[in-house]
Formats: C-alpha cells, structure tokens, sequence
C-alpha cells in the first residue's frame, strides 16, 4: 500500500478533549493521496484512525498498522468495473458490517457512493456520526467508461445517492465549477465542507543526496517535462505523447517523465505508441513512485504538464481541484494546462504556466517549445506559482477546515 507523506499536525487548540475513534471503509485497496493526507492530519491532532479496505485483487495483506493507523483488508475479488463486482456488494455488506458491528467508533466515514448504503446502516445500527467523504466522483468515472448505462442507471443512482445524503451528518466534497457537485448535496444536507486537492507546503520528501546524484546522471542530458498522476486517456497521456513527437524536431533531447501507474490496460497502449513512433528515448514511463520522492524528480524538470481532457466531471472541475496542477506550482514549475471550463484557473490567474487547447497536440507542443527556449521566463512562471501556493493553495490551510469540522461534528 502507497502512503504519502506530508501530515500536518495543527495547534493544541485544534486538539478533541477526549480521543475519538474514527473508522473510513473504502471501496479501493489503497488510499487516494488527498484522503491519506485527510487521515494522517485527523491521527496527529488527536483521533484515533482505523480503515478497513475492500481487498478485490486479492493480494493485500489482512491488517497493517503504520505510522499510528491501522489498515485491514476484506478480501472480495472482483474487477473495479463491471457488473459482477455490483453483484457482489450484499456479499461485501455483509462482511463489512460483521467486522464493525462489535467495535466502537464515534465516526464512520464513507468514501464511496457504492458503500454509502452500507455506511448508513452501520451508523444508525451503532448510534454515530456518518460522514460521506467525496474524494473522487467514482459514478461519473463510470458513466465515462460505460455511457450505454448513462440513460437507465444514472437517474436511479443519484435519487439513492441524494435520499441516502439526507440521513448522513455531513458531507466533505472538492470544489466544482458553479458548485455544481456541493450545491446538488447541500439541497439534501446543510452540513457541507468544501477543501481543495492542494499539497503540503514544503513537502516532507527527505534530502537523499544519493537519489538526486542518480537523477541528475540519468537525466543531465535531457530537456524534461514532468507528467505525475494517473495515466489514462482522461489526464491526456495520449495527446501528451503525440505532442512529444513535434517537440522533438526542436529540441531533440526532450524527455517526458511519465510518474503514475496506467489504468486498466492502457499501458499496453501507451507502450505500443511509444514503439510504433520511435519515441523509447524521448519517453520514460518511471511508474508509481512514493510520494515523498516526486520533489526529486520535480528538481530535474523544465515543465509540468497538466494536459486534462475536456470530457465527463474533468468539465466541471474549477480552482482547487486538480492537485497536480498545485504540485507543480508549489515545486517552482510552469505549468502546461488545459484552456477549457476552471481546471485551471488558478494558472490563470497567478500566471503561472500556458493554457492551451489539451486536446490539440500541437498546441501542447508550441507552448512547450515555447517555455524550453525561453528559461528566464518560464522561471518567472515558476516563481509566481510557488508564491501562489505558498500564500494561498497548501495543506496548511485547508486542514484547519477539516480539523474544524471533525471537532464540531
């Protein structure tokens, strides 16, 4: 299991007089970063963290303690999605609850619209504040992987979706363009937090000289654009390659470090791409790697691209959303980001990078060139946006939100 580093742990005041118990169930094997940092923050101020995963691949071992949470695994397997993995739900109701029914917590926190039935039942069951943490919007991931269900199913699911919000005693939600997501839940419950996907200031990666000389040797040679994330047609990995094609004719040294692990079979895809049209020096495809060591790989590079494509939730995404867009920032890059809807405004605003069309190659590749033959100004872009984060878009801040929450719920 990946946990990233970063915790903030925030003043004595923000601290509950008496430790309280809080209990996430997760419907992944492993924690998003963003809701990682959420438990790291809770379990230094004072709460006492358990999660307990649903296990689909099997691999997972059956409990873990680190760094002062405990983790366990249910061990279901099943495809992430697919209708034989919503088959199996009772089944995995079932094992949740039998796990939770005999312990005691003050907070059961859902992170999942699919266990949200399940959250609610264990919460009225056992008498205690139910939370619904929306991290990622996982029905809408859905719909833009199966839009054949769009017609019959998405109606049913959100009406479950909102009567089940009605009966929860708080909602933590990412930002929308218009609140389109938050202003849906808050007809349905006042108790609603918004905190933005930012980074902690100044990190928590440690100073391995032997990892930076390493980097450095590997890629003193090379022009590099950074890309850390998920690697899917969605975050523009496809078009982020095409675009490499051209920038090669400028500047042939250029190299595209791919941080993140491909989705479902696309990394076969981006593989056969990369052979097909010579780009295997042009491209790296480094893999996951923990995040306390992306500074390392942040230090070597020119540019950081954010190249989103304009489909499905990524549409309604505004400030505050796309925390590798702040990564970058807050490591002193210019940004690469996509022009459409507010994904990326704050770019805009601090200008800080260059918005382009993300679904137009060339245009990725002429900004890009464009920021490769101008080193002085794409460090003024850098600069603006390590300022920006400094002052306004890091953990530091948005924390004192969830800490307020918890402590009033």
């Amino acid at each position: 299991m990946r946990v990233p580093s970063g915790d903030f742990k925030g003043s004595s005041d923000d601290k509950p007089a008496n430790m309280k118990k809080i209990l996430l169930i997760e419907s992944q094997e492993s924690l998003p970063p963003r809701r990682q940092l959420f438990l790291n923050t809770l379990n230094r101020n004072g709460y006492e963290v358990k999660v307990i995963f649903w296990d689909r691949s099997g691999t997972n071992p059956e409990r873990e303690e680190k760094d002062g949470i405990s983790y366990e695994w249910i061990k279901v397997e099943a495809n992430y999605v697919d209708a034989k993995a919503f088959m199996k739900l009772p089944r995995i109701y079932f094992m949740f609850f039998k796990k939770i029914i005999n312990e005691r917590f003050d907070v059961i926190v859902c992170g999942h619209s699919a266990l949200l039935p399940l959250a609610v039942i264990a919460g009225k069951t056992k008498k205690t504040k139910i939370v619904f943490d929306v991290v990622e919007f996982y029905i809408q991931d859905f719909f833009i992987r199966r839009p054949v269900f769009i017609r019959w199913i998405s109606p049913i699911i959100r009406f479950f979706e909102n009567l089940l919000v009605k009966l929860v005693d708080g909602v933590i939600i990412i930002p929308s363009y218009r609140e389109i997501y938050s202003g849906r839940f808050r007809r349905y419950n006042s108790n609603i937090t918004i905190i933005k996907n930012v980074p902690v200031l100044g990190g928590d990666a440690p100073e391995v000289e032997e990892c930076n000389e390493e980097l450095n040797r590997k890629y003193e040679d090379n022009k590099v654009i950074i890309y850390a994330g998920s690697i899917s047609y969605e975050w523009g990995i496809t078009k982020l390659l095409e675009s490499v094609l051209i920038i090669k004719e400028t500047f042939p040294e250029v190299k595209l470090v791919i941080l993140g692990k491909p989705e479902r079979n696309f990394g076969q895809v981006i593989r056969d791409y990369i052979r097909d049209n010579n780009l295997d020096y042009n491209v790296d495809i480094v893999g996951r790697v923990p995040y306390s060591m992306l500074s390392h790989y942040f230090r070597l590079a020119l540019i950081g691209a954010a190249p989103t494509q304009p489909v499905g939730k990524y549409k309604v995404f505004t400030k505050g959303t796309s925390r590798k867009i702040f990564e970058y920032m807050g490591a002193g890059l210019p940004v690469l980001a996509p022009d459409f809807g507010e994904i990326a405004l704050a770019v805009k605003e601090e200008d800080c990078g260059i918005l382009v069309d993300s679904s137009d190659p060339r245009q990725m590749a002429a900004a890009s060139v464009s920021l490769l033959k101008n080193p002085d100004k794409a460090r003024e872009m850098g600069e603006r946006g390590r300022k920006a984060v400094e002052r306004k878009y890091n953990w530091q801040i948005e924390s004192l939100k969830l800490l307020k929450f918890y402590n009033e719920l």
